[in-house]
């Protein structure tokens, strides 16, 4: 066992041999076949250990084990405790996804802090098949059927060629001590179901069961990698960075085949799961407006686009007021304000991030706030009042670039700018003008 244990890092350039690894180690039987086998291997390695206090007394007793170990083979050893039901419930997490969660948080902190190369973890050939099976169930696609990867990132798996008699025969003929996680043996859940129930009864079928399942997903995995690239090519004829999110061309997403499973692609990253995904598809075809959320994000439905933003605090200020004497304010948004008194020899710079005000038909304090229904203004060249939805319509904002737009009142309330776009013809400079206000906002472009 050991020298194909060196054969598949070798063979699978899992790392280098002046690699410091960091085993991930529970003092079950698999994480101790590991440690003993990265030790007669002369690799270098440290152990780190999570006690999940999931098992009154036993948690603890499992540490105190695995610290021992780590005397045994004299390396370094970590390990942190965690209130992983507190952590489940305030995240609404699972309890195998909440450990899940603070395992890997805590080794990602120990290898940033400490320099190892990768994380090993001793997951094998039957963790890999029950993981499969957990993931068809779940309906992940593609993406979870190759079981658990070799390597993932910085994460590497050195003993997934090998199956559990295996590991258990190792332990036997070395006499090797472990603990015993009795929670390993209950049905309480899913994947111990799979492991005691489903995965004997397909070697019952099947005595090559496990061999063929490995070569299954090895087999899925350079699919996925095929999979993805036509993927991603798709991806970027439809979807372009927008703002501070993304837009989707529904013209472009009709034109692929199969639809749903492009989109669910797109879409999936951002948290928006199968059902939704058949929704959205839906909406393409309704009117603009309907809006879909995940847990980090909304999708907004408009006319031509699909419109994917996070999910932001939407705290902001409504409205601030603004002093004759202010020069400048940073928020909401960054707006400048100069006077001039010398208006006939006055060079105007008429670019969309400027403005420019017969000063004397103001009265302060302005007002900045965000556009409601209703409102109303006079655009600048034109004789009646429009309203600002109307505009809008005409200009083809999205609704989400609606939110986003600013208006700069008199005191008196009438709008003077839809700042970046349109002043109002009330405020216009003219022959008579004496002093001009110029208000400018950096976050306009021309």
């Amino acid at each position: 066992m050991l020298q194909r244990f060196i054969y598949e890092i070798e063979s699978q350039s899992l790392f280098t041999s002046t690699d410091t690894i960091l085993l991930a180690v529970s003092g079950g039987m698999d994480s101790v076949v590991m440690c003993e086998l990265f030790y007669r291997a002369n690799y270098k390695f440290a152990i780190a250990h999570c006690n999940f206090h999931l098992r009154v007394n036993d948690c603890d007793v499992d540490e105190k084990f695995v610290e021992q170990l780590a005397k045994k083979y004299n390396v370094s050893f970590y390990s942190e405790s965690f209130d992983t039901i507190k952590y489940a419930s305030d995240n609404k997490l699972s309890i195998e996804e909440a450990a899940r969660n603070l395992r890997y948080n805590f080794f990602e902190q120990i290898l940033s802090t400490h320099g190892y190369a990768y994380v090993a973890t001793a997951h094998h050939r039957d963790d890999a098949i029950e993981t499969f099976f957990l993931n068809l169930m779940r309906g992940t696609g593609i993406v979870g059927l190759h079981g658990i990867l070799q390597k993932n990132g910085n994460i590497i798996r050195p003993l997934l060629a090998f199956g559990r008699d295996e590991i258990e025969h190792f332990v036997n003929e070395n006499n090797l001590d472990y603990r015993t996680d009795y929670t390993n043996a209950t049905l309480d859940y899913k994947r111990n179901k799979v492991r005691h129930l489903l995965h004997p009864l397909f070697r019952e079928l099947s005595p090559s069961f496990d061999k063929t399942m490995q070569n299954n997903m090895r087999h899925i995995a350079d699919v996925e990698k095929i999979y993805k690239d036509a993927v991603e090519k798709k991806r970027e004829q439809c979807m372009k960075p927008y703002k501070n999110g993304f837009k989707i061309s529904i013209k472009e997403l009709e034109s692929l085949n199969p639809l749903r499973t492009y989109l669910y692609e797109f879409l999936s990253p951002f948290g928006f799961g199968e059902s939704a995904v058949g929704d959205i598809i839906d909406a393409c075809g309704a009117t603009s407006g309907k809006k879909f959320f995940a847990k980090n994000y909304y999708l907004i439905k408009d006319r031509d686009y699909l419109f994917v933003y996070p999910l932001v605090d939407d705290s902001v200020e409504k409205e601030v007021f603004i002093a004759a004497d202010l020069c400048s304010i940073e928020h909401p948004i960054p707006l400048t304000f100069e006077y001039d008194d010398n208006a006939n020899d006055y060079k105007f710079d008429f670019v969309s991030a400027n403005a420019y005000f017969d000063a004397d038909k103001i009265q302060f304090p302005l007002c900045l706030r965000k556009w409601k229904q209703g409102d109303k203004f006079q655009p600048f060249g034109m004789k009646g009042k429009r309203k600002v939805s109307d505009f809008f319509t005409d200009a083809k904002l999205s609704i989400h670039d609606k939110k986003d737009v600013w208006l700069l009142c008199s005191a008196t309330g009438e709008i003077m700018w839809i700042v970046g776009m349109r002043t109002d013809d009330r405020f216009r400079i003219t022959p008579q003008t004496k002093k001009i206000l110029k208000v400018s906002c950096s976050l306009t472009s021309n």
